[in-house]
């Protein structure tokens, strides 16, 4: 999916009004419940710290000095071997 500045972002489980996707037509309480779940979801992950907040402003920092140095040729060997991985492949 390619995201752009012109497609809104909605939350899992919602519709703009009037539209139904073929898995929720007829699922009735099912949808009701699924909202339920997400909804415990976000709250169950919001009490973890997944991002290092601290590191994220180091990163800022950096990039506003412009002394952010990004080694390309690590990220495209690390990608590479991810892929072969991926693949099976050594």
């Amino acid at each position: 999916m390619k995201i752009d500045k012109l497609t809104p972002l909605t939350s899992p489980g919602s519709l703009a009004p009037g539209k139904q996707t073929d898995r929720s037509a007829g699922a009735g309480d099912a949808t009701a419940g699924s909202s339920t779940a997400v909804t415990h979801l976000r709250h169950q992950g919001s009490s973890d710290q997944d991002i290092n907040t601290a590191r994220v402003e180091e990163i800022r920092q950096a990039i506003s000095e412009g002394r952010l140095e990004i080694r390309t040729d690590q990220i495209a060997d690390a990608l590479i071997e991810s892929v072969r991985d991926l693949l099976g492949q050594s």
